[in-house]
């Protein structure tokens, strides 16, 4: 073998190992798991999830058009929430949450609503009606409570009550103004006697 056939034959070699290990540097670069980014891992549409308690009594019932599961955060994105609590202790209606967007945290322990934010409990025999509107709200609901900081208004059994925060007992229906609440009665005329 010559030394010309040598050289060629030794950077040939050389620009193979070089390509090598440039090829497996670049893999090894693009297998970054996608779990230190925020893009999402997961998604479901037109979800029904339900989930019961240790008697299997229906607890609570979450519903919308669209979630999506991010794991930076374990947190899932909720269009058009649609979530109902059951208080299997009493005989009292559910309550109905709805807002335009939501977001859930650590599973559905936490839950952030915003856009249009409503609490509707329908009367009940032990129960009058109740609406809480406001634009943001924090539902816990293991514990089957309610908060927010925003101004909200509240109607029940005549009365409209407006306040700036709120924290309310969804399992007793006990509700706390936190500051500027202002309230007005007004009595159903409908059935009154003319």
């Amino acid at each position: 073998m010559s030394s010309k056939q040598y050289i060629i034959i030794t950077l040939l070699l050389l620009a193979a190992c070089i390509g090598t290990w440039v090829l497996l540097n670049e893999l090894e670069n693009r297998a970054v798991p996608l779990t230190n980014s925020n893009h999402p891992d997961s998604y479901m549409n037109d979800v029904i999830a339900t989930q019961m308690d240790e008697q299997g009594k229906l607890k609570d019932e979450l519903k919308s058009p669209l979630l999506v599961h991010f794991p930076n955060g374990n947190s899932t994105n909720i269009t058009s929430p649609h979530f109902i609590i059951y208080n299997s202790d009493s005989t009292d209606e559910p309550w109905h949450i709805t807002a335009n967007y939501g977001q859930a945290h650590d599973g559905i322990n936490i839950i952030e609503l915003w856009d249009h934010v409503k609490l509707m409990q329908p009367a009940g025999a032990q129960n009058a009606e109740t609406t809480m509107v406001t634009t943001a709200m924090t539902v816990f609901p293991k514990q089957q409570y309610a908060q927010t900081q925003q101004p909200v208004k509240v109607w029940q059994a005549g009365s409209v009550v407006t306040s700036v925060g709120l924290h309310a007992d969804l399992k007793t229906g006990e509700i706390d103004l936190l500051s500027q609440a202002r309230g007005k009665y007004q009595p159903d005329t409908t059935n009154s006697k003319k």
